[in-house]
């Protein structure tokens, strides 16, 4: 809640997460993110995502079923292979 706390705060709508050291999510994250924490973060003003995307291939791709989530429902959302690409995308916005 953290997160939702900075957004909502700073009137942020830009997130970075850098998610190279993620191998999944715990299974109880999608039950709790979808229906308590997308609303709020959205409500807060969150309207870019960009994601440095896992080491992993089980990371990789728990991180595309929750781009293509996110992305339908009208984040927009890019990867990338490092911060400094997300920050440059980050200035486009």
């Amino acid at each position: 809640m953290a997160g939702h706390e900075l957004l909502r705060q700073n009137e942020a709508t830009k997130w970075l997460l850098d998610d190279r050291r993620t191998a999944a999510p715990s299974s109880d994250d999608p039950q709790w993110i979808a229906p308590v924490w997308y609303p709020l973060v959205a409500a807060a003003g969150w309207r870019h995502w960009a994601v440095v995307r896992p080491e992993t291939l089980a990371g990789q791709l728990n991180l595309r079923q929750w781009v293509e989530r996110y992305a339908s429902l009208g984040l927009n959302v890019r990867v990338f292979d490092d911060p400094a690409g997300a920050m440059k995308w980050f200035e486009a916005q």
